[in-house]
């Protein structure tokens, strides 16, 4: 008996104490610093489909002008749906999609990011990477876009990619690497796009204008170790300026224009260190190429089946310790040493697989 009451007593006392015990116990949580691999939130692929969903899934603004859509900040993974990692649809309201990071997305609607008749729309700071298609693809009259300061690497075919009828986009200081296809085409019917100031490396073709594209202007591009291209313009694209742009070390042709492109100014460009040729065109007339700096090609200036175009003060010669300059200062300082320019049809040949070496005696 006096065993059973003590056991009793010993209950009672534990239950009063355990309170006082657990409110004094912290769980101790791996902080990121302290866990080798950090978990993040992985959001749902995003569709959006016209202004009202646009307003709906926002986080903030109204849509206009002065106080875009605010949309931000998903992690999306979409390895085995047959759907784009985002999608904005039949849109006009102003908003900015920023911050996100998408991959993985599969198939033949793989893309990172896709706009489908999308106006006034911001795409900025996001990493898009290993989509089996497009890192940001933008199609079907697609106009007054914006997209700045993205990391698009690593995608199945085209990082940024605008297509059929796209107009007055830009797409500006983005980095744009690894692709198998090509880093930033303007593909059919896309006009008055401006391409500023982006980074393309390892793409087969960096910068690709291709199918009746007309007014766009590439002006500032750095294009580097392309397998094929650096920049190239074919079939009837026109009045598009390619200038100050950076175009080095591609295993065929720096700036390539093909197929009937006419009346195209490339001015003020880099072209270097491209193993076949410089500047190379073909069944393309009336065009423009002036105050181009083109050295250490495999040829210069190349013209087969070409007429009417203007060829002149080009430059195929600069300082003696130019390969210093390439590997170890910004292309940029060009600027600070001689360049000396010389009588263009010394250097390329019209009409002909062969281009005289760039080479002064």
């Amino acid at each position: 008996m006096r065993t059973k009451l003590k056991f009793i007593s010993f209950i009672l006392i534990i239950s009063l104490f355990m309170p006082i015990i657990f409110s004094n116990f912290q769980p101790t949580l791996r902080t990121d610093s302290q866990s080798p691999s950090v978990l993040k939130k992985l959001d749902l692929p995003l569709s959006i489909y016209g202004n009202t969903e646009l307003n709906a899934t926002a986080s903030a603004g109204n849509g206009s002008l002065g106080n875009p859509y605010i949309l931000e900040n998903y992690v999306i993974n979409a390895s085995g749906l047959p759907a784009s990692g985002i999608t904005i649809e039949n849109t006009n309201a102003y908003f900015i999609l920023r911050n996100c990071t998408v991959f993985g997305a599969t198939g033949q609607f793989g893309s990172g990011i896709k706009l489908i008749n999308v106006i006034h729309g911001t795409i900025s700071n996001n990493t898009i990477h290993d989509n089996s298609e497009n890192g940001i693809y933008l199609e079907d009259q697609c106009k007054n876009n914006t997209l700045i300061q993205n990391v698009v690497t690593n995608n199945g075919k085209d990082g940024i990619r605008l297509k059929d009828y796209c107009e007055f986009n830009t797409i500006e200081n983005n980095t744009v690497n690894n692709h198998s296809n090509i880093g930033i085409t303007l593909w059919q019917y896309c006009d008055y796009n401006l391409v500023f100031n982006n980074t393309a490396n390892y793409n087969y073709n960096g910068i690709t204008l291709d199918m009746r594209c007309h007014n766009n202007r590439v002006i500032n591009n750095t294009i580097t170790k392309s397998p094929n291209i650096g920049i190239l313009l074919r079939w009837e694209c026109r009045f598009n300026i390619v200038a100050d742009n950076n175009v080095i070390e591609s295993d065929v042709n720096g700036i390539n224009l093909r197929t009937l492109c006419r009346n195209n100014t490339i001015s003020f460009n880099h072209v270097m260190k491209n193993k076949n040729c410089g500047i190379y065109l073909d069944n393309t007339d009336d065009n423009i190429i002036k105050w181009n700096v083109v050295f250490g090609n495999g040829q210069a200036i190349q013209e087969i089946d070409c007429s009417g175009n203007l060829i002149e003060n080009n430059c195929y010669a600069m300082a003696p310790f130019l390969d210093s300059i390439i590997d170890g200062t910004p292309i940029n300082s060009f600027v600070q040493y001689t360049l000396f320019f010389f009588n263009d049809s010394k250097y390329h040949k019209v009409n002909s697989t062969y281009t005289a070496q760039e080479t002064v005696t």
